[in-house]
């Protein structure tokens, strides 16, 4: 009884952590999946400096 609630938590767990990162990848906004607050303007200009170096 107690190993059925143990793995339905886990699975519960894992289904939500599958779930959010689902989520984020396919949420349009600006910058990128993992959520630090990066513009893509950011990015793109740090490419080029360092495609420029």
């Amino acid at each position: 009884m107690i190993e059925t609630i143990i793995i339905g938590v886990l699975f519960a767990g894992a289904v939500l952590f599958l779930g959010r990162k689902i989520y984020l990848s396919l949420k349009v906004d600006k910058g990128c999946a993992k959520g630090c607050g990066c513009s893509e303007a950011d990015i793109q200009k740090a490419l080029k400096e360092t495609a420029q170096k």
